[in-house]
């Protein structure tokens, strides 16, 4: 499993604020610290006393909820980019099969 460094994650978020502030601001059902113990589950206390004594775990914790939202994000977009991407398909099939009839008429007239 590859790891990314969290002050990479912290120079990512610094580059869209507006991302990470809406993150932060909106409460989720599911709570950073439930995230990594649902991750960890057979680390669960220990991930617990950690986060209430260290503010660095609790960073790390943060960045991890922060990755995990956004990968959402992402893959959402993704999923309807794709739709776009199928329909624009699908219409620029049906206009050049238009344009041909309209061209096929004209060589016939002509």
């Amino acid at each position: 499993m590859t790891c990314i460094p969290s002050t990479l994650i912290r120079e990512a978020k610094g580059h869209n604020e507006s991302l990470t502030s809406f993150y932060i601001n909106v409460m989720d059902e599911i709570t950073e610290l439930q995230y990594v113990t649902n991750r960890f589950p057979a680390f669960h206390e220990k991930v617990v006393e950690l986060y209430n004594q260290s503010e660095e775990f609790q960073e790390l914790c943060n960045d991890y909820y922060l990755c995990i939202k956004s990968l959402e994000l992402w893959n959402a977009r993704i999923n309807s980019d794709q739709k776009c991407l199928l329909e624009y398909t699908d219409l620029k099939g049906t206009l050049e099969q238009e344009m041909c009839r309209f061209l096929e008429k004209v060589i016939h007239i002509d």
